[in-house]
């Protein structure tokens, strides 16, 4: 699959239920001014996820040498993750020791330090075991997906206006009036999308919230429903 981006307004996976910290020593202090996730649902039942996060270390805080990402699920491979910082391919990828289901991004020797700034990307592909049954009376044979973005302490993020985005698309082959969103939990933008609409490449439905009044420590839930026939029917949990 071809890497798609957004520009949806004028337009980054990771993560469900866990509360990942970006931390490798206490004395962290930093703000992330532009955040963006991206999820692909996959018509084999699998999720693509694609996050894009600036970060802007405090000229007081520690450096940034690892950043731990939670998983909606355990199912999914290190070698399907593909990750890199201002352009450099991290190599260094091992299991978090603070983040359920997670992984850490060993940034090594460009580690972020105090009053620089960095930009991860990180793509991770084929994760399994993520949609789970409809469980609302309206519709009948539906499958649902939630998820929380990646989020930490508030005692290391300081962002108060961070713009961020966070898109969901749809397995190919779904109708325009087929998907369900959910109102995001906590989001401090608007309940509705900010653009709901098709990609240019393979013809799929996406929701996509916008604010630029976000911070980087605050859990936000997003979630979508479509019809199960999309996907195989031995890929709901």
């Amino acid at each position: 699959m071809k890497k798609i981006r957004f520009f949806l307004i004028s337009l980054l996976l990771l993560f469900f239920l866990t509360l990942p910290q970006v931390a490798s020593a206490q004395n962290l202090r930093f703000e992330v001014p532009a955040a963006e996730v991206e999820v692909y649902l996959e018509a084999d039942g699998t999720a693509t996820f694609w996050y894009y996060t600036e970060f802007q270390n405090s000229t007081s805080g520690a450096p940034i040498d690892f950043i731990d990402v939670g998983m909606p699920s355990a199912d999914y491979s290190f070698s399907n993750i593909e990750a890199a910082i201002d352009g450099v391919t991290i190599t260094t990828i091992e299991t978090s020791p603070y983040v359920s289901n997670g992984f850490a991004l060993g940034l090594d020797d460009n580690a972020i330090q105090p009053g620089q700034s960095g930009t991860v990307e990180v793509w991770i592909y084929g994760v399994e075991s993520i949609l789970t049954p409809f469980d609302e009376g309206d519709r009948e044979n539906y499958v649902d997906f939630q998820f929380s973005p990646n989020y930490v302490d508030s005692q290391y993020d300081q962002s108060t206006g961070t713009e961020y985005r966070v898109t969901i698309i749809l397995p190919p082959g779904v109708g325009n009036e087929e998907g369900l969103y959910y109102i995001p939990v906590n989001w401090p933008g608007t309940d509705e999308p900010s653009e709901i609409g098709r990609t240019a490449e393979e013809d799929r439905v996406y929701y996509s919230w916008f604010t630029d009044n976000a911070n980087f420590h605050t859990p936000y839930n997003f979630g979508v429903a479509f019809p199960q026939e999309y996907v195989p029917d031995d890929v709901i949990v």
